[in-house]
């Protein structure tokens, strides 16, 4: 759990002011390819997942699990609206990064045609 936070907390820091809570590209937007992003193009949702699987674990209970399903289903379809955003303000840079980084887990390819573990 703690290290899902931590992930989550460095991927904010190095994203700096281009992170915002509503999905939006800001005033002069880069594309962040460093850091946490060189390893995961969310890391943020990457560390709240582990985070949350943490708890899922710890606890053991029915609720953590289904809390957990509820995390990941609204990861996805966040992360979904993200990589229209990105695709549609950085096209060809952006369809790169998504063939070299994973978009969570190493293996884990969320594009709109396909998703694979």
């Amino acid at each position: 759990m703690a290290l899902g936070i931590g992930f989550a907390g460095w991927a904010r820091r190095h994203l700096g002011r281009f992170w915002s809570s509503t999905i939006a590209i800001k005033a002069e937007h880069a594309l962040i390819r460093t850091g946490p992003y060189a390893l995961s193009r969310h890391p943020i949702y990457t560390g709240l997942l582990l985070a949350v699987i943490g708890i899922a674990l710890v606890r053991g209970t029915l609720g953590g699990f289904a809390g957990l399903a509820l995390v990941v289903l609204g990861g996805l379809l966040r992360m979904r609206q993200e990589e229209q955003l990105l695709l549609k303000h950085f096209g060809d840079a952006y369809r790169a990064y998504q063939v070299e980084v994973p978009a969570v887990f190493p293996g884990f390819r969320f594009s709109k045609n396909s998703a694979r573990f």
